[in-house]
């Protein structure tokens, strides 16, 4: 789970979205992450790109072999526990 952003707790927010695009490799590991937009700020885009880094995904099958992925995108929204 992404880390709430100290800079966000000390302002109160209490939600943000970021949109990013990446890659998939042959091996399912994201690379090549990219922030398309976030909103309200940029407070949320480091915790967003280092959970997305960790994630993993089953490759695409194609004719037997696993191959990449291009252009894959996620739109993470954070919001604060009440």
């Amino acid at each position: 789970m992404p880390e709430w952003p100290e800079d966000a707790e000390r302002r109160g927010i209490d939600h943000w979205f970021v949109l990013v695009e990446f890659d998939v490799a042959e091996q399912g590991a994201p690379r090549n992450l990219r922030v398309l937009e976030s909103s309200p700020g940029a407070a949320f885009e480091d915790a967003a790109l280092s959970a997305i880094s960790g994630w993993r995904y089953c490759p695409v099958i194609r004719d037997g072999q696993p191959v990449a992925r291009d252009n894959v995108r996620v739109r993470l929204r954070f919001e604060r526990e009440a």
